[in-house]
């Protein structure tokens, strides 16, 4: 038997949603948008850049979901950092996606985002 483990470190990039919607699917799409967004903005490959829901204790004593995003490449490509000092141009782009009426493509971006978890 062979066990095989793997450490990467890699910057994360928290993102808090201000009043979220109560919908299931709203923080897979949420955060499958934002990745594509990001991906577009950055030129990055769907596998360099990640993302993942999370829950975390707010300031209020409840817990919010949260989306993390990550690089997944070894030694980092620096995309967070110009990922969080271009954020608005990120959210353009995601809005436009989101605007656009193409549920199709959202869900594929949501079924795509859920296998790669």
């Amino acid at each position: 038997m062979v066990d095989l483990s793997y450490q990467m470190r890699s910057d994360v990039l928290i993102i808090t949603p201000t009043n979220p919607s109560s919908d299931q699917g709203y923080f897979p799409t949420l955060r499958n948008s934002l990745l594509a967004g990001a991906r577009i903005m950055l030129e990055a490959d769907s596998g360099e850049i990640g993302g993942f829901d999370r829950m975390a204790p707010s300031e209020s004593g409840s817990f919010a979901t949260q989306i993390a995003v990550c690089e997944t490449v070894p030694d980092g490509a620096r995309y967070l950092e110009r990922l969080a000092e271009e954020i608005p141009e990120v959210a353009r782009i995601t809005a436009e996606m989101l605007s656009e009426d193409d549920l199709q493509l959202m869900c594929w971006l949501v079924i795509i985002g859920s296998s790669v978890k």
